[in-house]
Order: structure tokens, then C-alpha cells, then sequence
């Protein structure tokens, strides 16, 4: 059976590397930065932290079965 194979070092000619290295301007969230000034209450922590609880209890179950 024939099977081909690609060579362990691939090279690039010199257009390539300069596409891969140009700089890539990034964009800003906006969502992030409005939701900021929400309060985040005791209920809300409360929540979380009984989710995670009932996460890791749940992985523990399973793994001793």
C-alpha cells in the first residue's frame, strides 16, 4: 500500500513569511466594557459556588464507579 508523506520541514518562500509575520490590528469588546459597572451579588455568588461543588461532586461519583 503507497501512502505519501510529507516532508518533516516545510519551506516558505519569502512572500509567505511576510503574510505570517505581519501584525494583526485587534478589535476592542464592547460587550465586556458595558457590562463592567453590573453589581454582582451575594445570590449570584451563592449560585456559583454551589454549581461548582455539584460539578466536582459529580466527577468524583464517576470516577469511583
Amino acid at each position: 500500500m503507497k501512502s505519501s508523506v510529507m516532508p518533516s520541514t516545510v519551506q516558505l518562500n519569502e512572500e509567505a513569511k511576510i503574510e505570517l509575520t505581519q501584525e494583526v490590528e485587534e478589535t476592542v469588546a464592547t460587550e465586556a466594557i458595558n457590562n463592567k459597572n453590573e453589581t454582582f451579588t451575594v445570590s449570584q455568588m451563592w449560585n456559583r459556588q454551589r454549581q461548582v461543588r455539584s460539578a466536582s461532586d459529580r466527577i468524583r461519583k464517576w470516577n469511583l464507579n
